[in-house]
């Protein structure tokens, strides 16, 4: 027997454009600081308003940090698709083996690159003043990060191939082991919200996707205990205690698998 499946699934998200409104002007964090010992004093009732006035805010030229999006907010697309073959063998064996294949694209980098970053690595002449490196300093002096919001130009990459065998042992017991030998490489396992090393070279993030178990072997029982009505062991038994003790069944899956790869991780400026 032959069969076989594909899909194109995509993957919309609701809310997340609620973080634009963080921009200066529309929203500012400012911080102050009092003595513990000076406490409570008059002036610091908040129905009298902010100790002191806010600095103007001018939206052409923002400092901090601030967020942005590419022109067009492509949805994540994932393809799926499987081909298998299974045959029954003789001595009520059925061998099965299957490919089985995963692509993601366009998956988002969510906060994960700063547009504005310094050059990787940064220049030994930029050390004793590091945002000097970065691009829109010339323009913006006081901007620190630009994060990327849904900005779609992550990938991932599945491949597996899945191998089983079932038997039939008696009427009561039935056993399935299968493997899988598989990889999953890519720049990201979905929406990436970690820093990125380089935000110029998102390729550099190419590596082993999480989870990645390169071989899995997995093998699952049944064992249909002999009592009840039709069992070796009270074949001629009441209704009632049928249903108390007959139509048990024990039952249980072992795993087996290697390791994942190690994880490592940078942090961005």
């Amino acid at each position: 027997m032959v069969h076989g499946a594909f899909g194109i699934f995509y993957s919309p998200e609701g809310n997340i454009f609620n973080d634009l409104g963080e921009n200066p002007p529309l929203l500012e964090l400012y911080s102050a600081a009092y003595n513990p010992a000076q406490i409570p004093q008059t002036a610091q009732l908040l129905r009298s308003g902010f100790p002191a006035t806010l600095p103007a805010i001018d939206p052409l030229h923002p400092t901090g940090q601030v967020k942005t999006t590419g022109p067009k907010r492509l949805l994540p697309r994932i393809t799926e698709w499987n081909l298998g073959l299974e045959k029954e063998l003789p001595g009520s064996w059925v061998m099965g083996l299957a490919y089985v294949g995963t692509q993601g694209q366009r998956l988002w980098d969510n906060e994960a690159s700063d547009l504005n970053q310094a050059p990787v690595p940064l220049d030994s002449n930029f050390g004793p003043a590091p945002n000097y490196g970065r691009p829109y300093f010339s323009t913006d002096p006081g901007l620190s990060d630009i994060l990327t919001i849904d900005y779609p130009r992550f990938n991932l990459h599945f491949n597996a191939l899945e191998g089983k065998l079932q038997k039939k042992v008696s009427n009561s017991l039935t056993m399935l082991a299968s493997y899988t030998w598989s990889k999953d490489i890519g720049t990201s396992h979905g929406t990436a919200g970690t820093s990125v090393q380089d935000s110029y070279n998102t390729n550099g993030e190419r590596g082993y996707v999480e989870p990645d178990f390169r071989h899995r072997f997995t093998i699952s029982y049944t064992y249909k205990l002999p009592f009840g009505k039709g069992r070796q062991f009270g074949g001629n038994t009441g209704r009632s205690a049928d249903l108390a003790f007959g139509g048990w069944e024990l039952s249980g899956i072992t795993v087996a698998r290697t390791g994942e790869h190690a994880k490592e991780g940078t942090s961005i400026d």
